[in-house]
């Protein structure tokens, strides 16, 4: 999965664009003479200063974004393949969806069911807790329901028409939110009680046939594309953040990994390959806000 700079997240602050070349040769001190130098890279290296604005939220993310924090109780946000079907089989990595990642196309068998994929969760979903459950969908023929059950049997979701966007109905949620996320994507979210009982607690994406029918005989083509899926325990900071099959934020790595960054360049600002080349450092800014700044070594900027 490559690291992506969250879309929550804002660009860069610093007005202009400002960069110098990074040394890419190896320089060895000879007994007599010059020294030795041998290029330890072909690749256009620079080094860039940059600084960033961001509130008290968008810093808590960007934290834990800079760490690789654990941030979701369902593994892979662009991966269905460890949960169970029903009703549907599976395409990994079927179709690009927002900022380019692969999405999985869950697809309705030709039986009469409720086509569907779930998790099923223990202890890391608290009883008497709040879990918030997302998943960005698109389909060209398909409504889509996604639903939490509750460790007393209850069901909580919230039904989506994935042709225009809108919520067509919710059962039993908090809250439930929709997001265009362009190009016919749509990220439906919900929060829900965990509450308490003996039933093991479910996370679904379900294929509709429409706002009430659930259950029908399905068409053994029709589908729903799938990625962005992620569930957690609700603290107050809960945008969206890239993980992988552990659950782990694909971050920075505390400054160690290579990230596809937005930056800017001539007239304008575009994704490069970028790490940090050391810590941070961040200040309060006027507003209560957060000034950090960094140094990142960009590939061919």
């Amino acid at each position: 999965m490559a690291r992506i700079w969250p879309d929550i997240l804002p660009t860069p602050s610093h007005p202009g664009f400002g960069l110098s070349p990074a040394d890419t040769a190896a320089r060895t001190d000879m007994e007599s003479g010059a020294k030795k130098a041998r290029r330890t890279s072909f690749a256009r290296r620079d080094l860039v200063d940059v600084s960033y604005i961001f509130t008290e939220a968008e810093f808590t993310h960007f934290r834990a974004f800079w760490d690789d924090e654990f941030w979701s109780l369902s593994g892979d946000s662009d991966s269905l393949v460890p949960f169970t079907l029903s009703g549907a089989t599976l395409s990994a990595d079927a179709v690009v969806g927002p900022l380019n990642v692969l999405a999985d196309r869950l697809v309705e068998t030709a039986v009469n069911a409720v086509h569907h994929t779930q998790l099923t969760f223990g202890a890391e979903a608290v009883a008497g807790g709040t879990i918030l459950c997302r998943a960005t969908l698109k389909s060209s023929s398909r409504f889509a329901r996604v639903q939490f059950t509750a460790r007393d049997g209850t069901a909580c979701h919230a039904t989506i028409d994935l042709s225009s966007g809108l919520l067509v109905g919710t059962a039993n949620v908090l809250s439930a939110t929709v997001v265009d996320r362009g190009g016919g994507w749509w990220r439906v979210t919900i929060t829900a009680a965990v509450a308490t009982g003996g039933t093991l607690p479910k996370w679904r994406v379900q294929i509709m046939q429409s706002a009430t029918t659930g259950s029908y005989l399905g068409d053994g083509a029709s589908s729903v594309d799938v990625c962005e899926q992620q569930v957690r325990m609700v603290t107050g900071y809960d945008e969206f953040l890239r993980t992988d099959a552990a659950g782990y934020i694909q971050g920075t790595a505390a400054a160690t990994a290579w990230v596809q960054m937005p930056l800017a360049v001539g007239g304008g600002f575009r994704y490069l390959e970028a790490q940090f080349t050391g810590p941070f450092k961040g200040g309060a800014g006027a507003g209560l806000e957060w000034s950090v700044t960094a140094q990142l070594e960009v590939r061919f900027a």
